[in-house]
């Protein structure tokens, strides 16, 4: 761990903006992991004169990095044996799922693909309801379940069950659904005093950092709400 220290502060020294993961040893001789950013400051001369630097502890995150890996073929192999596929989507954001979702697509293997791609494969008769009980669940933060049909190239056609719900995670890093992407960042970040209630609470590190709205560092409290109500607003029209 010095000589990694020791060989990125040259490259800092060197003016270079880095940043690593670095393990080291606490007192009590656990071993943790830091990820860890240097800036270098320059005086009037363009040398560098100091260095700016921070980190984070992401020790959890890398626990549960290792977890996944060991049990990663494991479940790979229960995906397909049961044809099942995991997805993870953020509304402007590509849909990512597992190996096996491209077979039960009937596409050749892929990592992720554009909403609008994956929108393409639904039968024209099935898009519009699918798509307005996709919007329905992220406008009331409850669960999204639908089945329906899916066009292969061949001019197959195949049934899907889908499922899916919001998740957060307890550093504090938040994903909004939809419309609450409207005021809710904005408003954490101008608040004294943030505390969120959230429907689901994961480890931290779970989160694509590229698929986060609010960064943890604005959000004071977190905690996971119980047995509230979502209520839907519905529209009431007098009759004349």
């Amino acid at each position: 761990a010095q000589r990694q220290l020791q060989a990125e502060i040259q490259h800092v020294m060197g003016g270079e903006r880095r940043q690593f993961e670095l393990q080291v040893r606490s007192p009590a001789g656990e071993v943790r992991f830091l990820d860890a950013c240097c800036q270098p400051l320059f005086n009037p001369d363009g040398q560098v004169f100091q260095i700016l630097a921070e980190g984070r502890d992401i020790t959890a995150r890398k626990r549960l990095e290792t977890k996944v890996m060991a049990s990663e073929l494991q479940f790979r192999l229960a995906l397909d044996w049961a044809d099942i596929a995991t997805w993870r989507w953020s509304p402007g954001q590509e849909i990512f799922c597992s190996e096996s979702g491209s077979r039960l697509l009937g596409q050749p293997p892929f990592a992720s693909l554009p909403y609008a791609t994956w929108r393409g494969y639904l039968h024209p008769d099935d898009l519009a309801w699918v798509e307005q009980r996709l919007q329905d669940a992220i406008e009331t933060g409850t669960d999204y379940r639908a089945e329906y049909r899916i066009i292969w190239p061949d001019g197959s056609i195949h049934w899907l069950s889908a499922s899916g719900t919001g998740i957060y995670d307890e550093a504090g890093n938040l994903v909004y659904k939809a419309t609450a992407r409207n005021f809710n960042p904005l408003m954490a970040m101008a608040g004294k005093i943030t505390i969120a209630e959230v429907e689901e609470l994961v480890p931290a590190g779970t989160l694509d950092p590229n698929h986060i709205h609010t960064p943890g560092i604005y959000v004071h409290r977190i905690f996971q709400g119980q047995r509230y109500e979502k209520r839907i607003e519905q529209r009431t029209l007098r009759q004349g």
